[in-house]
């Protein structure tokens, strides 16, 4: 019956074990990933500019703290992965999404500015983490 379903995984992740799908149990519009807490932009009340403007007001599903891989049934790949890379595009070119992203590395500003948000915390750079909220908005606007 061909493909059915997409692992997608980071390059930067070693696979040690084979992925048991029948273990995972993935299922059409609930795939697999793995938990990182560290995208402290998904939780409610914390700011960040491409959330509020773009996804807020399309938003289907809860944001989900994932990141690493997926496991994705092919059918929904079309349109998640186009809102992935728009969403990580403008993640990136958006200065006021660049604080409160729990990347504190790019914005070591952050840290001097208790209580920012957006452009007044005057990070200087994207967070290296832009494409991990480009798939958690993306995955939330898709369902």
């Amino acid at each position: 019956t061909g493909t059915q379903w997409v692992i997608m995984i980071d390059s930067d992740m070693i696979v040690h074990r084979p992925f048991d799908l029948e273990v995972l149990q993935p299922a059409p519009m609930r795939p697999i990933s793995a938990e990182y807490t560290y995208l402290k932009a998904t939780l409610p009340g914390v700011y960040m500019g491409v959330k509020e403007r773009e996804v807020e007001p399309k938003r289907k599903a809860p944001y989900s703290q994932v990141g690493g891989f997926a496991v994705h049934h092919i059918d929904e790949l079309h349109e998640l992965t186009r809102l992935w890379l728009e969403y990580t595009i403008k993640v990136r070119a958006d200065p006021d999404s660049w604080a409160s992203s729990g990347d504190a590395y790019t914005c070591p500003e952050e840290l001097q500015h208790p209580g920012c948000k957006g452009k007044e915390c005057g990070c200087r750079q994207a967070p290296w983490i832009s494409e991990m909220y480009g798939y958690v908005f993306a995955s939330a606007v898709v369902g």
